[in-house]
């Protein structure tokens, strides 16, 4: 299955891995899935001459799979909607913490798993008051959550989801 995960938000948190998207990517790869990031990113904005002129501290994504040695294909969209590469590409499942995003991919019958981290909620989130996990109680603001079409779910219990 081709599995795409989005960047900004999603795979990059801060100046780091977000390390729950981190232990998904891998586990995806390990269980055999064809994984590739999306992002909306432009390329142009990715080259060396580019980021070190007009933002020096910007982490591409090339350095950031270089970190831990990930070599999967990256497809930028050029700040366009997801969807139609996501088509182009074969992509049954996106993980993204763009709401709008997700709502596009599910809506076109693709799979959509929305994302946030314990301290980045999904974007367009405008409430402070999150169930728990639906598997195994966790609260939201301490461990993330990724939001699936049933509910929502933590890291540790999609992790054992996505596995299969």
């Amino acid at each position: 299955m081709r599995i795409a995960f989005d960047f900004d938000g999603t795979c990059l948190h801060g100046d780091d891995w977000n390390e729950h998207t981190f232990r998904l990517l891998m586990r995806s790869i390990v269980a055999g899935h064809d994984v590739c990031i999306v992002t909306t990113r432009n390329p142009a904005h990715e080259d060396e001459g580019w980021y070190k002129i007009h933002e020096p501290e910007r982490i591409t994504v090339r350095q950031l799979l270089e970190v831990e040695s990930i070599d999967i294909p990256v497809y930028y969209t050029n700040h366009a909607p997801k969807l139609g590469m996501l088509r182009e590409l074969g992509v049954y499942r996106l993980f993204d913490d763009d709401c709008l995003e997700i709502d596009r991919v599910r809506s076109s019958g693709l799979q959509g798993i929305a994302m946030a981290i314990a301290d980045a909620p999904l974007r367009s989130l405008e409430t402070n008051d999150l169930p728990p996990c639906d598997c195994c109680e966790a609260d939201p603001w301490l461990v993330g959550y990724y939001e699936i079409e049933s509910g929502r779910i933590c890291p540790a219990c999609l992790s054992d989801w996505v596995g299969g």
